[in-house]
């Protein structure tokens, strides 16, 4: 606990903000990337967006759907998706370094939300624990 408390502290000290605009701009781009590359011709391309790139819902009608059925959930990326996709990568049998690097990618993909970040970060500090004991 001491260990964790050390890091978080360690953590909320930058002077710099250098890695945050320099990670933010790299995001925006891919981001943007991701929305290009999506087919047009969908029936739903809103959806679609939202469920890929995680890009924010902007249809009234179908974000009230959604909220009304408690499936916005599953349309607003998060950590859990994160979760999920390293669990079927470990299922196929593919090394951390690599999961890791598809799931950073993802994460930038994403617009880097906060929630993605962390579920990220603590994949990463998982890992290193299971490693180091």
């Amino acid at each position: 606990m001491i260990l964790l408390l050390l890091l978080a502290l360690s953590l909320s000290t930058g002077t710099s903000d250098v890695l945050l605009k320099n990670t933010s701009a790299m995001s925006d781009y891919f981001h943007q990337k991701c929305l290009q590359i999506l087919p047009t011709e969908t029936e739903n391309p809103i959806a679609l967006a939202a469920l890929v790139c995680g890009e924010n819902i902007t249809d009234r009608n179908l974000k009230s759907q959604l909220t009304k059925t408690s499936l916005i959930h599953i349309f607003v990326i998060s950590g859990s998706h994160l979760i999920l996709l390293d669990e079927i990568l470990s299922i196929l049998r593919f090394p951390f370094f690599l999961r890791f690097l598809f799931l950073g990618f993802y994460s930038l993909v994403a617009a880097w939300q906060p929630p993605v970040v962390r579920a990220l970060l603590a994949l990463l500090v998982r890992a290193g624990f299971a490693r180091w004991r």
